[in-house]
């Protein structure tokens, strides 16, 4: 079940969204590669979740946040069946814009200004216990309807964004998770890099240092889909992104890697229901 609110702090400006996810999963593959037109700020209420952005894979437990900016993709994986929940932020970009005061702290940890510190803060254990205790009130007061609590959920808000934000200036942030095997980091990195291009497993393996059946069996372990799998998911995502941006359908073909446009309409209505046309009529 997902309970959602749209939070405002005063009038003129923007609204925040916050969404609160409690439901049963089952193991899965993956949850398919998503971007966003907003920040996104994930706090994790749950273990048994994994999130694989850019060209990192974390393994994240409860109090872990994890936050994306618009240009990046990302992807969740159930690892352990159950109920799951975490409290999702989305903050319209031009939202500190709005006020009259500097925020450069808060906006530079969402655009991961200094020195690209990765997309998952690891707070210690106060910190930790502070930001699940915010989730869970948000949480609270998302399940049980209490409109009247706006105010207060938004200045929730901005106290998660001012600590998270004070937590990645001093670096408290995750990089790549270090269970991960180098070859299927590697592999994910070179997808990220190299989507447009043509690419064969067998050079990755090669770049990797293993062989192609090591390879395979732990990206799909770890990652829970095949690399070619990967490698479609990322070029669609990247293919949408282009889409919405106003790229002919020509155009986000190529520029992702694909070399046939019919084998390209033909996988992004598989992915996302529509051709590429329909897509590029429909309202953002």
């Amino acid at each position: 079940m997902t309970y959602t609110q749209a939070v405002q702090l005063t009038k003129g400006l923007p609204e925040m969204e916050v969404a609160y996810e409690e439901s049963v999963f089952h193991v899965t593959e993956n949850t398919g590669i998503k971007t966003y037109d907003k920040y996104k700020i994930s706090i994790l209420l749950s273990d048994g979740i994994c999130a694989v952005m850019n060209d990192t894979v974390i393994h994240s437990r409860v109090g872990d946040v994890l936050f994306f900016r618009p240009d990046e993709i990302h992807f969740g994986r159930v690892l352990t069946a159950g109920v799951h929940r975490y409290l999702d932020l989305y903050i319209p970009l031009d939202y500190f814009s709005h006020f009259g005061v500097l925020c450069d702290k808060v906006a530079a940890f969402l655009e991961h200004r200094e020195g690209q510190k990765g997309n998952c803060l690891r707070p210690q254990a106060t910190d930790r216990a502070t930001l699940v205790k915010l989730a869970q009130d948000m949480a609270h007061t998302l399940k049980n309807g209490e409109k009247q609590a706006t105010l207060t959920t938004a200045l929730r808000c901005f106290e998660v964004l001012s600590l998270c934000a004070d937590r990645y200036d001093k670096g408290l942030s995750a990089v790549t998770d270090e269970a991960v095997p180098p070859c299927v980091r590697t592999a994910v990195a070179a997808i990220s890099a190299g989507y447009a291009e043509k690419m064969s497993l067998e050079q990755m393996a090669v770049d990797a240092g293993c062989s192609v059946t090591y390879l395979s069996r732990k990206f799909k372990e770890y990652v829970g889909c095949s690399v070619y799998a990967y490698l479609m998911q990322y070029r669609l995502a990247m293919a949408e992104r282009l889409l919405k941006g106003g790229k002919s359908i020509t155009e986000a073909c190529y520029e992702c890697g694909f070399y046939d446009c019919s084998h390209f309409i033909k996988c992004f209505k598989k992915q996302y229901g529509v051709t590429p046309r329909v897509y590029k009529k429909q309202p953002n």
